[in-house]
């Protein structure tokens, strides 16, 4: 994987305290939040390898293309469909399709206050950059395999294979215990999250220590 800067042209972003727009309000990414976007393209391939030889390998199956995407709400009672404010998301889906395991990358500009956002579509309120992986291994104890992401926490730099990854955040589950679902045994208890290429390693309650190879 190689990270790569786009430069965008960007929507100046809009405060609470501004007009109202004459249409939907748009939340897109900011220049900040580009950066923070993982790069990866259809097909790719990452590779995990513990200290015993053994390989888990994702291949990306969805990457989506664009950006802008409208945030709607359906009405049970007359089938119709609200179309409300749009923002910006990207997804990224790796799949293991011999475990059934996946690592899925979500990245949104979305509004703080979602509810109010939904009831005025035209005004652009205060707005956030989200990002979450959903990791089948992760053993979580509230969100099972959702990991929030904290781009303030502390970051260290940690040589893999030959890679000095600068800006690593550590995220710890702090769950001893193995949670389950129909097929697999979520027992990753820590993540090593690089800002610039996602996940680069992981620890479980097996001992075991996978690590990003190329």
């Amino acid at each position: 994987m190689k990270k790569i800067i786009f430069i965008f042209l960007i929507i100046t972003s809009c405060s609470v305290f501004e007009e109202p727009n004459p249409s939907e309000a748009y939340y897109n990414f900011e220049n900040e939040d580009l950066d923070k976007l993982l790069i990866l393209e259809l097909n790719d391939i990452v590779k995990y390898k513990n200290q015993y030889g053994e390989e888990i390998i994702y291949e990306a199956i969805n990457v989506s293309d664009e950006f802008r995407t409208q945030r709607t709400r359906g009405n049970w009672v007359t089938s119709s469909i609200a179309k409300l404010f749009f923002y910006d998301k990207k997804d990224i889906e790796l799949k293991n399709s011999a475990m059934n395991s996946s690592i899925d990358y979500r990245f949104t500009r979305y509004p703080v206050n979602d509810i109010e956002a939904e009831k005025n579509k035209n005004f652009k309120y205060a707005s956030k950059f989200y990002a979450r992986v959903y990791f089948d291994f992760w053993n979580g104890i509230s969100d099972y395999r959702e990991i929030y992401i904290n781009y303030k926490s502390q970051k260290v730099s940690l040589m893999i294979n030959g890679v000095n990854y600068k800006n690593v955040i550590i995220i710890e589950s702090k769950n001893d215990k193995p949670n389950y679902n129909s097929t697999i045994e979520r027992s990753a208890n820590v993540v090593y999250y690089d800002t610039d290429f996602g996940i680069i390693g992981f620890d479980d309650l097996l001992n075991n220590e996978w690590r990003i190879i190329d």
